[in-house]
């Protein structure tokens, strides 16, 4: 029971932070195409990133075989950052930028249970998990890539000048730097996992 608790009390925080969308959608509005998203150029301090563009067939790993199957229409424009999958796992995620205009970093959390994967943001466990508005899934089920869990998308803010985004061990997606401005409404792209996705089923991601 000990070893499974965290995993229950996971799907317990996603379900509570998700279920505050079905106020505002019903089912025929869970499953949409909304307005793609605005690439806004960044400018990489680290010049050993490497960038890659959002399509069918690309990898999203430098030292991985793991490509793209299908995803979301709103990411068609974004770029984003090919990290080294067993570096994620022992060190972490970093990535220093200078950006002219307010950014969102648009981030790719794999909705699974592996020790391999890094957490999506919880209030329930980290109180600045959403210091840049980051604790609410953008986009669930975002992007299909065989042999990797369902991606679900979240975002965080940054102001103009250098920054720097830190994240903890596990593998996880940079896909890209859109407008800071933009708005993303909450919604299940249906992409990855099952064929025949249940509605329900992205309460829990």
């Amino acid at each position: 029971w000990a070893e499974l608790l965290p995993h229950y009390q996971e799907e317990l925080d996603n379900f509570r932070k998700n279920i505050i969308t079905l106020k505002v959608q019903n089912e025929s509005e869970i499953f949409k195409v909304a307005e793609a998203l605005r690439p806004v150029d960044v400018q990489l301090l680290d010049k050993r990133l490497a960038r890659f563009r959002i399509k069918e067939g690309e990898r999203v790993y430098a030292d991985q075989d793991f490509v793209i199957k299908g995803f979301s229409e709103e990411l068609k424009e974004m770029s984003g950052i090919r990290f080294f999958f067993e570096k994620q796992i022992t060190e972490g995620t970093l990535v220093h930028f200078r950006n002219e205009n307010p950014v969102k970093v648009v981030v790719g959390y794999f909705n699974g249970h592996s020790f391999k994967l890094l957490s999506s943001p919880s209030l329930e466990t980290n109180a600045q998990a959403n210091d840049r508005g980051q604790a609410d899934i953008r986009i669930a089920n975002a992007m299909d890539i065989p042999g990797l869990y369902p991606v679900n998308i979240y975002t965080y803010y940054f102001e103009p000048g250098d920054n720097t985004l830190e994240l903890g061990r596990g593998i996880v997606l940079i896909l890209g730097f859109m407008d800071g401005t933009q708005e993303i409404a909450m919604h299940d792209a249906g992409f990855g996992g099952e064929e025949n996705i249940e509605i329900i089923d992205w309460l829990f991601y």
